[in-house]
């Protein structure tokens, strides 16, 4: 198909040639294209196809140049969260007045920032590199590591999806659209995204810290099981949190004289699990959300 092209704002000149301006009738705008240089003189009288058009050509040569560029950037923004995630990983840490076997780490991190700026499947990738790479260099130390990282795994999976999930739901809201739409009148504008990330972030802690009571029973405890054969484990898993709330009472006397002491394996899940997810998956989405201000702007781009 070929047509041919007007130029409504062009001055008269004694030729019919337009030397630096182009104006394409598929633009209704008719907006000016600038390139550097002397561009080809364009025929008025002469009809050019689209697959001829040196104007056209350019721009889509620009947007195969821009989605080759944002896909280098994405790779190299997964590798650094795979890196980033490997090291939390291994930099986790004890809370004071805990079991000894339940450690924190911020690997969570990465992992949704991953998930947000990139894609949800970028995160999956992180998680399954992560905890590989763990289980790889400590299952031959203690194969019942395997355990530990099937339960994580799992919990990962939920919080980043969950943060994903609802961090659309709130944006898409009509309640934040109404809001974005007269941002710009606002003297300090309330960056709408990162408030979302930070609330999606903290409501998805406490839910996977909800659910990581069944997945300790249902998940964890049994693969311990099936692993070692018999429930001797499993008991010592159970006296280590006695031993743990036995030393928080008696730092705390009035902790003890509310419950003096662990009188079954489901309160020391509720007592020590809970909180302790909240905490670890809490300051991970606060940090992804600090991450996401810096990102967003990419984050945004297809």
């Amino acid at each position: 198909m070929s047509y041919r092209h007007y130029g409504s704002n062009i001055p008269e000149r004694k030729a019919d040639v337009v030397p630096y301006e182009y104006y394409s009738k598929h633009r209704s705008s008719h907006r000016r294209y600038h390139t550097k240089g002397k561009l080809p003189e364009q025929n008025l009288n002469v009809s050019v196809s689209d697959d001829e058009n040196p104007y056209l050509l350019a721009e889509e040569s620009d947007k195969k140049q821009q989605t080759k560029t944002n896909i280098i950037a994405k790779a190299v923004i997964t590798f650094v969260c795979i890196a980033a995630a490997l090291g939390m990983n291994f930099l986790s840490f004890r809370l004071p007045y805990t079991p000894d076997l339940l450690t924190v780490d911020f690997s969570a991190f990465p992992e949704l920032l991953a998930c947000l700026v990139v894609h949800p499947l970028a995160a999956l990738l992180v998680i399954i590199l992560k905890n590989g790479a763990y289980l790889a260099i400590g299952y031959s130390e203690t194969p019942t590591v395997a355990a530990s990282v099937a339960n994580k795994t799992m919990l990962d999976i939920i919080f980043v999806l969950l943060v994903w999930l609802m961090f659309r739901l709130i944006i898409r809201s009509e309640f934040v659209t109404k809001r974005v739409q007269r941002r710009d009148d606002m003297e300090r504008p309330v960056n709408a995204e990162v408030i979302a990330v930070l609330v999606s972030g903290v409501i998805a802690a406490v839910i996977v810290s909800l659910v990581s009571v069944i997945t300790f029973k249902k998940l964890l405890l049994p693969i311990l099981l099936n692993i070692l054969g018999d429930d001797g484990y499993i008991n010592l898993i159970y006296y280590k949190y006695q031993q743990a709330y036995g030393n928080l009472a008696e730092r705390f006397g009035a902790i003890k004289k509310i419950m003096p002491e662990l009188t079954s394996f489901r309160t020391g899940i509720i007592i020590y699990n809970i909180p302790m997810n909240v905490f670890k998956y809490a300051v991970s989405g606060v940090l992804a959300s600090a991450g996401y201000i810096l990102l967003q702007d990419f984050a945004k781009k297809e």
